[in-house]
This record gives C-alpha cells, sequence and structure tokens, in this order.
C-alpha cells in the first residue's frame, strides 16, 4: 500500500485522511441464528454451533479448538504466506528473484479452486470447507482460484520486496485510513496535476493498428477519431469487450483473456437514518453501542459497515449513513471495503450479492420496494431488533457493478487455471499458456496495452491500478531509456515486477506465445 499513500502524498490526499475504525469490540456476529459480539464469539470455541456434537455438521475435531476458523484456513495459506513474508526480510538486491519464486511457488497451485485445494491436498471434508467460506469469503467465493484466496490474505499483511517501508507521516502501514468525502476526490487531485485534461462522456467504441508510421494507433469514439503514437487501455475487461478490437491485432490469448478472465459481481446497499443509533447507549442499551467496524451475518446482507466520520457529536443529533449491504457476487457473498460516506450501508458479494442485484436498479418499481423491506429486515434481524423498531429510514441507495454500464463487473477475481499455465504432463511442448500474462503483454506489435486492476495481482485494490499503470508506462517508453529511469527513481519498481520479468513478457508475445 505505500505507493497508494505515495500518490496521496503527491497530489494532496493526506490532508483528506480520516482514520477508520476496522472494528469496534461491540460489533456484532450472527450466524446459524445464533447473536453475539464479535468479543465473545472470539473468546468461545464454535460459539455458533457449527460442530457435530452441537447439531452442525462441522466435525467435532476442526470445530473444537481456539480460533478454529484462522486456524485451519492458516494452515492452507500460510506457508506461501511465509514465503513472502521471508522476501521482505532479505536484502534488497535479493527480494526481486525470492518474490518471483514465492510466486512461482504459489502458481503451481493455480489449477486448484480454494475448495479444490483444501479438499484434495489437505483432505478437508466438505462440510469444512462451506464452514471455513462462510466466515472466510463470500459464498461461491471458495470456487475461484485459490490463488486469489492467498493474495486476498496477503493484501491485508502485503511484504513489499523492492524497497525497505517507509512509514506514512500520519502513522505506520499498518494503519487503516478513508478519505473525507470520498474516494472520488483521488481522481480530482490527479486532474489538477495534469496538463492535457481527458476527454470526458466519450465511449471509446474502436481501436485499430494504422500504416501511419508517425501515429499507427487509430482510436474512435462517440464524436471523434485521432491517431497516436501509442494506447494504453484501463476499462474492465467487460467494457473492453464492447470495443470493436478486430484490426486492434490483439493475440489470440488476449482475445481469449478478454472474453474469460472471470469478475466478482458486487452490490451495496446504503440507508441514511435519522440518526445514528447504533451509537446510541439509550437506544441499543448501555455497554451494547458501538461505533464503527463492522458487523457480519450468514443471512442475506452479510456486512454492515458503520460510518468512521463525525464522531464526537452525540449520536442523536444527525443522521447515520450505514453500508447496511455490501454483498460481492460470484456466486455471492461479502468482501468489505472501505465506505468513504457517513452512512450505513449493507454490503454484499458473489451469490448474495446476485440475489440482492435482482431487486436493485430494476424497471419494476415494485423490486425498489422489495429491495428496501428485505434490508430493513435483515438489519434489524442482525442487531436483534424487530424491523418497526429501527428509527426512521430516510433514504436508500442500491449499485450493482454488473448492472453498470461503465464497469460490467466489480473487480477480476480469477478462476482456477487463470493466472498461470497448464503444467499438466503430455500435453506436448508447447510452454504453458497463462489469459494473466496475455493481458499484461503488449498488443499492435508493441503499440497497445492493456492496464487497470485486472491486469495486477492486486485485484480489487487501487494499488492494483497503480501497479498496473506503472507496468504500462514502463513499457511505452521502451525508446525513451531517460524516461524509464525517471520513473523508476519517482516511483520504484512495483513488488510484482522485474525489469527482466517485463523484457521476457515482450519476447514471449513476439514469439506468439501468449
Amino acid at each position: 500500500m505505500q505507493r497508494v499513500y505515495d500518490l496521496f502524498g503527491t497530489i494532496g490526499v493526506n490532508d483528506l485522511l480520516v482514520n477508520y475504525r476496522l472494528s469496534d469490540p461491540q460489533n456484532l456476529m450472527y450466524f446459524n441464528s445464533r447473536r453475539m459480539t464479535s468479543t465473545t464469539a472470539a473468546g468461545n470455541i464454535d460459539p455458533f454451533s457449527f460442530s457435530v456434537s452441537n447439531g452442525g455438521n462441522v466435525p467435532d475435531h476442526f470445530a473444537n479448538i481456539n480460533d478454529a476458523v484462522d486456524h485451519w484456513t492458516g494452515v492452507a495459506y500460510r506457508s506461501f504466506k511465509d514465503r513472502f513474508a521471508d522476501v521482505y526480510r532479505r536484502p534488497i538486491e535479493e527480494r526481486p528473484a525470492a518474490f518471483r519464486a514465492a510466486w512461482n511457488d504459489l502458481v503451481a497451485n493455480d489449477g486448484y479452486s480454494t475448495r479444490g485445494y483444501m479438499r484434495n491436498k489437505l483432505c478437508y471434508p466438505q462440510t469444512v470447507n462451506d464452514w471455513l467460506e462462510t466466515f472466510d469469503a463470500a459464498t461461491g467465493l471458495y470456487d475461484q482460484a485459490f490463488v486469489e484466496s492467498v493474495l486476498d490474505s496477503l493484501d491485508f499483511d502485503w511484504p513489499n520486496p523492492q524497497q525497505e517501508a517507509r512509514p506514512f507521516q500520519n502513522g505506520g502501514i499498518g494503519d487503516w485510513h478513508c478519505i473525507d468525502g470520498g474516494t472520488d476526490h483521488i481522481i480530482h487531485n490527479m486532474l489538477k496535476r495534469i496538463t492535457k485534461q481527458p476527454h470526458l462522456s466519450s465511449r471509446v467504441t474502436h481501436i485499430a493498428e494504422t500504416d501511419n508510421p508517425g501515429a499507427p494507433m487509430s482510436v474512435r469514439w462517440s464524436g471523434g477519431q485521432k491517431n497516436y503514437s501509442q494506447v494504453i487501455c484501463t476499462p474492465p475487461l467487460g467494457c473492453i469487450a464492447a470495443i470493436d478490437l478486430q484490426e486492434a491485432n490483439l493475440t489470440f490469448g488476449q482475445k481469449i483473456a478478454v472474453r474469460s478472465l472471470h469478475y466478482d459481481a458486487s452490490t451495496k446497499v446504503g440507508l441514511r437514518f435519522e440518526r445514528r443509533w447504533w451509537e446510541d447507549p439509550t437506544f441499543m442499551g448501555h455497554g451494547r453501542e458501538f461505533t464503527g467496524g463492522q458487523s457480519k451475518t450468514d443471512i442475506l446482507i452479510r456486512v454492515c459497515v458503520y460510518p468512521s466520520y463525525g464522531m464526537g457529536v452525540p449520536a442523536s443529533e444527525r443522521p447515520g449513513v450505514m453500508i447496511a449491504s455490501y454483498v460481492e457476487i460470484s456466486n455471492s457473498d461479502m468482501r468489505i471495503y472501505l465506505p468513504a460516506t457517513s452512512r450505513s450501508t449493507s454490503c454484499t458479494w458473489a451469490q448474495h450479492a446476485l440475489r440482492l442485484e435482482s431487486l436493485s436498479q430494476s424497471a419494476d418499481p415494485q423490486a425498489d420496494a422489495d429491495l428496501l423491506e428485505t434490508v430493513l429486515e435483515n438489519v434489524a434481524e442482525l442487531h436483534g431488533l424487530q424491523p418497526e423498531q429501527l428509527p426512521q429510514c430516510l433514504d436508500y441507495h442500491a449499485y450493482s457493478w454488473y448492472h453498470s454500464r461503465h464497469s460490467r463487473g466489480a473487480f477480476a477475481l480469477f478462476g482456477p487455471g487463470q493466472f498461470g499455465g497448464d503444467e499438466c504432463p503430455g500435453h506436448g511442448e508447447q510452454p504453458p499458456f497463462s489469459m494473466f500474462a496475455s493481458m499484461k503483454a503488449p498488443a499492435a506489435n508493441g503499440k497497445l496495452r492493456f492496464a487497470g486492476e485486472a491486469t495486477s495481482m492486486h485485484h480489487a485494490w487501487v494499488l492494483g491500478s497503480l501497479n498496473s499503470a506503472w507496468r504500462a508506462v514502463y513499457n511505452a517508453l521502451a525508446d525513451e531509456l531517460a524516461l524509464r529511469r525517471q520513473l523508476i527513481q519517482l516511483w520504484g519498481i512495483p513488488d510484482e515486477e522485474t525489469k527482466i520479468g517485463l523484457g521476457l513478457l515482450q519476447a514471449a508475445q513476439e514469439d506468439g506465445r501468449l
């Protein structure tokens, strides 16, 4: 994340950072119809009665230990995480090679889904896999690549193999922040620092390679056309698929990757109440109120995220906006992202997100009413209330990333085999093919490049977008060595890249291997 904080310092976002409360001891957990605080749950064995002896289906020797979910997911992830942690303990000059070795070790297991790895390599029963997924991920995410699960765990504790940690001026790397007024301040502040402003509200419809020697790349958009020496294409892959690229000379692998690389789904529902009732001891009961953090459940909304804004004002005197559900859909549940407003929000992703998505942004007016009613009922149930006990809901907003024409999916979340290649024996002497590597390689004889979080190993994070932008610019400067050196001097080299590796990527594209 240091690269993100470096950007914040450069564009003047530091002053807008607000401390983000990732958790509160009184945040709630509600699973298997059992409700307790996160503190109480952490201090008990099998707190939600998933074990066979407590009426569930998880074998007792899995469930009846302290911190059981963390223990058994740790068995699956820890050896790979330790390899990456070892990178950070090495001298700087040894880190790129050590990072590449750790990555190769992880990608050697890319043929497995998380569920498949736990079942076939660790012999976890299916009931254990379902139980772990309930607490560790969104519903259906264990059917995606095992590599994604390890990287998701690493992203909250990521060692940088290229440089020493530089503590952020307002706190250590482990601190959490959100941006006062929303993350769009990042974009606005970046725009203030560039000379040529982008053309807005102009949908690109066609990219082609031409015979023009000085500006071989033709870009056509609604209302215009222009030729460029090089093009860096950054939309999500679902949007790239809608651009006419027939004359852009994509490699065969790139065509497959644009069509096939898996994106997760995500739905967010925000509720604006007349007051922040979760912070009010007279409403919640003395000692049961909480500030910020998130509550989790196995019912449809999966996660509620409470605002970290506006502290110090009595809860009864200010409206409260909650992320009542933020659900990720892959077959969908929920991943938590830092809220950019002071409302209460529900976050859902994977399968639960798809189910909420059916009610969001629908042309049917009744769907809106059904959505609000369902979310309010879920919020009340999570907090041990009846829907009529909730303070008045003044407004709500639901957003599905798969319903947005500007994203057509939430973020890249690869399926098994989509990071690495086919390493099974008996398939000829051709080198393994990698869809991920294909999207990192150039097209149009080195004049068209793809960037965006899907082309970085850090999916769903701003860091992934920044790393991919660095790679695309570095490659575009192949004939400008002084500018390449300046790029490295200003921004370093991302943890996931090496100059040698980037050269090999170019060679693989030229040889037709991607």
